[in-house]
C-alpha cells in the first residue's frame, strides 16, 4: 500500500511540475503576470515535495530559477533575481560530478 501512495504522490508532483511549465510558457507568450505568479508558487511546491536525492531535483530547481528570472525581467523585483541565483546554486550543488 505504501508503494501505491508513493506512486500517487510522485504522479501529483509530476502534474504540478507540468502545470507550472505550462504557466511559464503561457507567461512568455502572453506576458500575463498572474501566470508567472502561479507558476512560481507551483514550482516552489514541487521543490518542497521533491527529495534532494530525486534524479529530477536539480532540473526542477533550474526551472524554478528560470521562472524567478522571467518574473524579474518583467517586474524588476530584486528579490526575484536573488532567488533565481539561489535556487540555481542549489541545482548546481545537487548535480553529480561529470554532468553538464
Amino acid at each position: 500500500m505504501a508503494y501505491c501512495t508513493q506512486l500517487t504522490r510522485s504522479k501529483q508532483v509530476e502534474e504540478l511540475h507540468s502545470s507550472a511549465l505550462q504557466l511559464i510558457e503561457y507567461f512568455e507568450w502572453s506576458g500575463d503576470v498572474i501566470a508567472i505568479e502561479n507558476a512560481v508558487q507551483l514550482m516552489e511546491e514541487v521543490i518542497m515535495r521533491t527529495p534532494d536525492s530525486h534524479a529530477n531535483k536539480a532540473g526542477r530547481l533550474n526551472n524554478l530559477g528560470n521562472a524567478f528570472q522571467s518574473r524579474f525581467e518583467r517586474l524588476g523585483e530584486l528579490g526575484d533575481i536573488e532567488n533565481a541565483i539561489s535556487v540555481n546554486r542549489q541545482a548546481v550543488d545537487l548535480t553529480p560530478d561529470g554532468h553538464a
